[in-house]
Formats: structure tokens, C-alpha cells, sequence
């Protein structure tokens, strides 16, 4: 559904008075579901793409019998992209079979290695385990632990070698947990205190995921955050419409952070950049966490959706306090 409006200018031509009318358009509710397509993210990863929620849909490949786990398959949180994780096969092509129950929605034959030809790999070129740093920009807030995430589940770690500076402690052979099922990321327990600075070195051939792929030589330098650097927000929410309501903090369109509340609230938002924010809220009168477009066919009127009316400045060590009334 988009915005818009009419212009209608009055029949006195010498006139500057405009008549503005509010109108909304509607968009089509797709409710079939259809397969967009696939994608090789990186190695070993491949990508299902759906334009709906792919609700019980079983993607199957045909040239494996699946007597050993070989993959791990996650959907993503709005259940519209399945993602493989693989183990290497030595597959050139992978056929696959994709069915909505017991209707066929596709039939593929994918070609997991494509050949470059602008680029000749020696035989004898290592493969290194792929990773990022958790937090990515490596700034911990108040009570985090450093991580780190890689791009293929793990198969063993050995940190016999591995050291951890926290602080002012120097900790031979550190203690990890994994952060998820599929076990893909690791965090360390670290004494956070503000604006300190942390330090990993791991040796290489420590860690390797499911295809036997070590890790190099890892350093990574992590820091606490300085509280006087960021600011906080309160904003109480006085909810009259007596519906439920998402509350969205956002930097332009971006959304920083999505609450959802049935009563009157107050909603903290701590460690705030100093720059500067607006809200929406979103009228979610059939409680399915989103917004939904109305259907001019059956004459549903969209969702509501309403703004604060002031954009909000952050400042450095600052605390502000906003009231937003919604009826």
C-alpha cells in the first residue's frame, strides 16, 4: 500500500488555496506462494527464496540418499528463505525437488561450482574458515561477551593454545560457549567493564567446520563502550485505542528497535547513538505482529499506521523523556 494524495484547485483561478484530500492505494495481497529462486551465497551455502511464507514446504535433493546429515536447513525468521548449509560432496550439480505438500512448485538442477575464467587457483591454495567478529563493529555494551561467528557449522575446537587478555588478566586455553544450534557461533565470558579493551589470539588450525576447513591465525581486539559517548531515551506510551500496538524507534527508515505493548508503557532505549530518531506505531488489529494491507476486494481498509510528530535529537550523556498519546 503506498500514500498518496489528490489535488483539487478550486474553480477560482486567482486562487492559491489547495483542497488536499488524504487517499490511500491499495496493493494486491499475493496469497499464492511461488519459488523466486536460489542463490550460492558463498560456498557450501545455498539459498532458497519464497514470496510468501513458505509454509509446509519440503525442499528435498535427489542425488544423496540421506543416510548421513550433510546439510542443516534454517529458515529465516519471516519463514520466506530456506538456507542450506552444506557439507562438500565433490557435487558438481545438485538436483533438487520442491513441493508445497503434494503440489511441485520446482524442479531444479544446480550447479554448485562454476568455473572462473579469469581466475586460475593453484592446486595446492588453502582454504581458511571465513568469520566475523560478534559484536561486528566490536564495541561491547554494558554486560556483552566478545564472540564470533562462522559461515559453516563447526566440527571441533581446540583452544589448548588460545589466549584471552581481559583487561588486565592474561587467560591461557579460554572457556567458549556456543551462542546457537547450529553451532556456527562461539562467545567468550569476559569481566566487561566500561571503555576497557579486550584481546583474542587464536593459532591457527584450532577450529575446523564439518568439511575439515581450519581457521588462520586469528586476532581480534574487542572494546567497552564509553557510557558518556551515547545517550538514552524514554518515551511513555498512553495507549487509548486499547489495541495492540508496534512500537518502532527508527534512525530515517531504519527500524533500531520493535516493541510490541497491549497497555500504557514506558519504553527505555539505553546506549543510544547521538544522532537523531523518529517512531512509528503500527495499529495491529489482527495481533499478527506486522502490518497488513487492506484488500479492496472484500473492502478492508489497511492497517493504521501514525507517527511521533517531533524527530528526537540524541545527545552524548544525555537523558531525555518524550509522552506520546495514541487514541
Amino acid at each position: 500500500i503506498l500514500n498518496d494524495s489528490l489535488v483539487n484547485i478550486e474553480p477560482d483561478f486567482f486562487s492559491d488555496e489547495l483542497i488536499t484530500y488524504n487517499t490511500l492505494l491499495f496493493a494486491e495481497k499475493e496469497k499464492v506462494l511461488k519459488f523466486l529462486g536460489y542463490e550460492i551465497i558463498r560456498d557450501n551455502t545455498l539459498q532458497f527464496t519464497f514470496n510468501l511464507p513458505a509454509k509446509n514446504v519440503n525442499i528435498s535433493q535427489l542425488n544423496i540418499a540421506d543416510r548421513e546429515q550433510w546439510y542443516i536447513s534454517q529458515r529465516s525468521k519471516e519463514n520466506d528463505t530456506i538456507t542450506w548449509y552444506m557439507k562438500d560432496m565433490g557435487l558438481d550439480t545438485l538436483n533438487v525437488l520442491i513441493r508445497q505438500e503434494k503440489d511441485t512448485l520446482e524442479q531444479l538442477e544446480i550447479r554448485l561450482k562454476k568455473p572462473d575464467p579469469r581466475r586460475r587457483k593453484k592446486v595446492d591454495e588453502k582454504k581458511f574458515l571465513n568469520f566475523e567478529p560478534i559484536p561486528k563493529n566490536k564495541k561491547l555494551l554494558p554486560g556483552q561477551n566478545p564472540g564470533i561467528k562462522f559461515y559453516l557449522p563447526l566440527d571441533s575446537i581446540n583452544l589448548d593454545s588460545a589466549v584471552l587478555i581481559d583487561v588486565e588478566d592474561t587467560i591461557i586455553h579460554p572457556d567458549y560457549v556456543f551462542l546457537d544450534s547450529l553451532k556456527m557461533k562461539i562467545g567468550f565470558k569476559v569481566n566487561n567493564i566500561e571503555d576497557s579493551k579486550y584481546k583474542l589470539l587464536i593459532p591457527d588450525s584450532s577450529i575446523f567446520d564439518w568439511n575439515g576447513i581450519a581457521n588462520n591465525e586469528m586476532r581480534l581486539n574487542f572494546s567497552s563502550i564509553k557510557l558518556s559517548e551515547f545517550g538514552q531515551l524514554t518515551m511513555k506510551i498512553n495507549n487509548y485505542s486499547n489495541e495492540q500496538l508496534i512500537i518502532q524507534l527508527l534512525d530515517d527508515e531504519k527500524i533500531i528497535r520493535q516493541d510490541y505493548i497491549q497497555n500504557d508503557t514506558s519504553l527505555v532505549y539505553k546506549y543510544l547513538e547521538p544522532i537523531k530518531y523518529g517512531f512509528k506505531v503500527i495499529f495491529d488489529e489482527n495481533r499478527n505482529g506486522k502490518w497488513d494491507a487492506g484488500e479492496y476486494n472484500i473492502k478492508k481498509q489497511p492497517e493504521r499506521v501514525e507517527y511521533y510528530d517531533k524527530v528526537l535529537e540524541i545527545r552524548a550523556n544525555w537523558e531525555i523523556e518524550e509522552s506520546w498519546i495514541i487514541e
